[in-house]
């Protein structure tokens, strides 16, 4: 077993968590649902700048309590420590059992189907199947995940998420790339003109507060490092 004190993730690693997390399955996901409740495409990126700046500030404010209160364990570790540990103590529990399951099983199942799908050229799957080979596929990325923490930090989680989050980053930037090869090269600007951008949006709060749940996922993920403060090894942490 490494010891205690070289078994910790650096700047880069602690970096790549952040970023992996950030960038996770809720970007590929979330821009159909803002479209799907919002209506049109002006609202919905009205929404997207809204729920960036709201997440822009809610992220600032995790910084300050991260470097402040540098123990692990985020809102359990604020709220203990204004000594209101029942409260922190019900809202872990909470967290774990329904916010964090629920998070997670979307995540990984998200993983299992675009496995799926990237196999379908090869792979002649039935329906059944692929459900089931996409569960069987989120399962093992989470038994790897898993059992890359159980080792060395440094050593193997944190080379894990610098390279998912290099995937990650690469498959936005292929996305990005082939939308803007649409917008210059083909002309594909018919929704953004003038006369269409703002056609279908649906203004009813329900709609508007769903498509700024989606959003607000897609930003989601700036609070993993503060679960674990305690295992980031840098000289200057607040820095």
């Amino acid at each position: 077993m490494a010891k205690k004190e070289t078994n910790k993730i650096g700047l880069i690693g602690a970096t790549s968590y952040i970023v992996g997390s950030i960038i996770g399955s809720g970007i590929f996901i979330a821009p159909k649902g803002i479209v799907e409740h919002a209506g049109s495409v002006g609202l919905s990126l009205i929404i997207w700048v809204f729920c960036a700046l709201l997440n822009m500030i809610t992220a600032i404010n995790y910084i300050e309590l991260g470097t402040s209160i540098p123990e692990s364990g985020a809102d359990l570790a604020y709220i203990d420590y204004m000594g209101w540990t029942p409260i922190a103590f019900s809202l872990l529990w909470l967290s774990l059992l329904i916010q964090s399951s629920s998070s997670a099983a979307v995540l990984y199942l998200t993983f299992g189907k675009y496995l799926v799908q990237a196999l379908e050229p090869i792979v002649c799957f039935s329906d059944a199947d692929a459900d089931n080979a996409s569960k069987l596929f989120g399962f093992g990325l989470l038994l790897f995940l898993t059992l890359t923490n159980m080792f060395s930090l440094q050593k193997f989680a944190s080379r894990v998420q610098i390279v998912s989050m290099c995937s990650k980053i690469f498959a936005t930037a292929i996305i990005i790339g082939i939308g803007f090869f649409f917008i210059i090269f083909r002309g594909a600007t018919s929704h953004y003109s003038s006369s269409e951008i703002m056609k279908g949006s649906d203004w009813k709060p329900g709609a508007i507060v769903l498509a700024i749940y989606q959003g607000n996922w897609a930003f989601g993920g700036f609070t993993t490092l503060n679960y674990g403060s305690e295992e980031i090894q840098i000289e200057n942490f607040r820095k």
